[in-house]
């Protein structure tokens, strides 16, 4: 499934955003100056755990880009 996320130029996590998700009603990611949007192909975990995944996802993964391109993105876990 694609999302978008919302980072720092670090990868840090910000935001995210599902596209067509009926539960969170529209989907918006609005960066704040200095961050990127990207968007990322994800294996998604629907239903109650959702908000658990995605927290789990902004706290222990970080995004990393080969370019500028939104699409040229790739989640990598982070060394705490």
């Amino acid at each position: 499934m694609k999302i978008f996320a919302s980072h720092d130029d670090a990868g840090n996590i910000h935001a995210v955003a599902i596209p067509g998700d009926e539960l969170e009603g529209e989907m918006s990611v609005d960066p704040e100056p200095g961050e990127h949007v990207s968007e990322l192909d994800i294996d998604f975990i629907a239903g109650e755990k959702r908000h658990e995944f995605l927290s789990d996802l902004m706290r222990n993964y970080r995004v990393e880009r080969s370019s500028p391109k939104p699409d040229s993105a790739r989640l990598v876990k982070k060394s705490h």
